[in-house]
């Protein structure tokens, strides 16, 4: 099989799967990775801060943003308008942000 420039199989292909990865598939695989590699990266990096996030609010609109962008969130039963929390539950609910390290660290 004629594989393209730079790359290497490092396993004995089998028969099996010859038929899937024919050197016109790999030549595409090849292209995708080199052209799309550096935004993919970038991608995965934003996805882990992402799910490391947790935005803190003490109202349902402050959850629902979190939620809309993609994060954790944990609502605060002090503040502004924990009665609206009924509408947009939080992830975590704590009374005193003490409490979130205890949520956070745990998991």
């Amino acid at each position: 099989m004629t594989l393209p420039a730079g790359v290497e199989l490092h396993a004995p292909l089998a028969d099996k799967y010859a038929a899937i990865l024919t050197p016109e598939a790999l030549t595409f695989a090849v292209a995708l990775q080199r052209e799309f590699n550096a935004t993919r990266k970038q991608l995965l990096a934003a996805r882990v801060a992402r799910q490391q996030t947790i935005m803190v609010g003490d109202s349902g609109v402050d959850i629902e943003t979190a939620h809309n962008a993609g994060v954790r969130s944990c609502g605060v039963t002090y503040g502004f308008q924990p009665e609206t929390f009924a509408k947009w539950p939080p992830d975590i609910l704590v009374d005193r942000l003490e409490e979130l390290a205890d949520q956070v660290l745990v998991s």
